[in-house]
């Protein structure tokens, strides 16, 4: 017993190691897409880019779609609302910021997941408060002493508050829904509030998205379905607030995507905050028992 019990926790162990993989790999994927909105949002609406990035996404994914129950139905809704919500503030924000200032503030998500699991009552350990705490003055240095746009702040403010409620949802449905399943119906909830958004351009910007059919196939396969899938996949086996802190990895790698991609430009205070945030993510990928249950379900920070 002692031997099976010994190699299902090692099982358990290298399931969470690939759970944060996946999440890392979901981190550089969400944070391309920041560059490449960013270089075509002059031409092409943020109403029409989500239009035709979910749709496209829905399409594809259709053939393989095998029936709905309510719950389903329910939760693809949900999400495909929080996704569309998510995407409209990103993209109007990037019409006002850098994409490098934008996935600063975005970051900012580590900080709301932290305290709206807290305020439920979840456990949580000292370690990840003290890596929450550390992520969020990395990500607040980056930040600071910069030419911010009020009106883009405040989008993407309003962009980590989703991101967080995002996350928090993918955690509760994650493991009750076949990831294809529950993402052809959120992509199609997205695609469609996308095209009411969009429907008086539909017809008179095909040439501009014939300009830039490349950047608009990208955000459809890869930042769309295979973000979606892998960040459904890693968040079987994370906790939401781990999520959200190994997440605060994403403005590092915005900032050197938009450097490479976009010419904006890497300052001092960018490495320092950067360095704050990857000991955080130290902290919590390296914690003394991985796979550990939670001290105390009945109070909402734990000594581990």
């Amino acid at each position: 017993m002692a031997e099976i019990k010994a190699q299902w926790e090692i099982s358990k162990q290298n399931q969470i190691y690939l759970g944060f993989v996946l999440i890392l790999l979901a981190s550089l994927i969400f944070s391309s897409s920041f560059p490449v909105i960013r270089s075509i949002v002059w031409e092409v609406s943020p109403q029409l880019q989500i239009a035709l990035r979910f749709g496209i996404a829905a399409m594809l994914l259709t053939p393989f779609f095998r029936g709905f129950t309510l719950p389903l139905l329910r939760d693809g809704a949900i999400v495909g609302i929080l996704f569309f919500c998510l995407c409209a503030a990103e993209a109007l924000g990037l019409q006002e910021l850098t994409a490098n200032r934008a996935g600063f503030i975005v970051a900012l998500s580590v900080i709301f997941v932290t305290l709206f699991e807290l305020i439920a009552g979840k456990p949580i350990s000292l370690r990840v408060i003290l890596a929450a705490f550390m992520s969020f003055v990395g990500t607040g240095i980056m930040a600071w002493n910069q030419d911010v746009s009020l009106v883009g702040a405040s989008w993407f403010l309003i962009c980590a508050l989703l991101d967080s409620a995002y996350i928090l949802v993918i955690e509760k449905v994650t493991l009750q829904h076949s990831p294809m399943q529950l993402s052809i119906i959120s992509f199609w909830v997205t695609a469609f509030l996308g095209i009411l958004w969009s429907f008086p351009q539909l017809s008179t910007q095909m040439e501009v998205v014939n300009r830039h059919i490349g950047a608009i196939a990208y955000l459809a396969l890869v930042a769309t379905i295979l973000y979606f899938f892998v960040e459904l996949l890693g968040q079987r086996w994370i906790p939401g607030q781990e999520v959200a802190i190994f997440r605060a990895i994403d403005p590092i790698l915005t900032a050197i995507l938009s450097f490479l991609l976009l010419g904006e430009t890497l300052t001092t205070r960018d490495v320092w905050g950067g360095i704050l945030i990857l000991i955080a993510i130290v902290l919590v990928v390296t914690k003394k028992d991985i796979g550990e249950e939670k001290s105390s379900p009945n109070s909402p920070i734990s000594a581990n």
